[in-house]
């Protein structure tokens, strides 16, 4: 696992001829953070699983049916954040509900809880869960995004493709690796979608029937529908403790992630 910084991943899409120009691709490039897990960690560094450490006086107001999925010291992950986007102090608990009676994967709102506190906490004592280590690297449109559709591949489609494996031979992730910020590597859809759907229908309600009423608010749907995915990012992605082939998506809107509001995140599940 090593850092692809973005002269590397320059330089991984300019290795390929491109029937339609490299410049929009090199332009599609975004910064992110690849985790691996990297062995027992000390009471306070970034984890999966385990339980959850908190300073002595916090009560983590959470159920029984609230999975523990992972935690962030943002302290540790600073260096990497090369947008600036994240805390850069501070503890993020992330807990999931499980499967719901009839097997299905949750999907309420409020099953995913995010909790942050604005302090770092830092032990030499040892504590359980797996580790996390981060290296920089980046990511270009998940297939079928909207980012992806306008770079118009065309014959480029396979050539696209080689360059991400590029990259991930050199960072060591795969598409269904744990990452933070960058572009959702969605398995499906775009992973805000419903969420972005039900914000647009609140505005301007659903899809007329009359042709030419449904044609200037498909203009209105198409223009909402791009400023909120340029104003939200992918706050994380990976693997869900139910199947390492489901993929938990969850997104922040930037204006929320600034102002530290992670229980306004929100978030998709998709199967592989």
């Amino acid at each position: 696992m090593a850092s692809v910084p973005l002269d590397a991943a320059t330089d991984c899409i300019r290795h390929y001829s491109w029937k339609a120009g490299e410049q929009s691709v090199i332009q599609a490039l975004k910064p992110t953070i690849v985790i691996s897990e990297a062995g027992q960690p000390k009471f306070g560094q970034s984890k999966f699983r385990g339980f959850p450490d908190t300073p002595d006086n916090m009560v983590l107001d959470i159920g029984r049916e609230d999975n523990f999925l992972f935690q962030l010291n943002f302290a540790e992950i600073a260096p990497f954040d090369s947008q600036n986007l994240l805390p850069t102090e501070g503890m993020l608990y992330v807990f999931l509900k499980g499967l719901q009676s009839n097997g299905a994967y949750p999907d309420a709102k409020e099953d995913l809880k995010l909790i942050y506190i604005p302090e770092s906490i830092q032990s030499n004592r040892s504590t359980d869960g797996k580790r996390m280590s981060f290296e920089i690297s980046h990511t270009l449109p998940g297939y079928k995004s909207s980012e992806y559709e306008k770079l118009n591949l065309g014959e480029d489609f396979d050539t696209l493709q080689k360059v991400v494996r590029s990259i991930q031979e050199i960072d060591g992730s795969d598409d269904y690796s744990s990452n933070l910020l960058g572009h959702p590597q969605q398995t499906q859809y775009n992973p805000w979608f419903y969420h972005f759907r039900q914000n647009i229908w609140k505005l301007h309600g659903r899809a007329p029937s009359d042709p030419e009423k449904y044609k200037v608010w498909n203009e209105k749907y198409e223009s909402e529908m791009k400023t909120l995915n340029d104003s939200h990012v992918l706050l994380y992605q990976g693997a869900t403790p139910f199947n390492s082939l489901a993929i938990l998506y969850i997104g922040i809107s930037k204006e929320d992630l600034e102002n530290r509001n992670f229980s306004a995140a929100f978030y998709d599940i998709q199967s592989t």
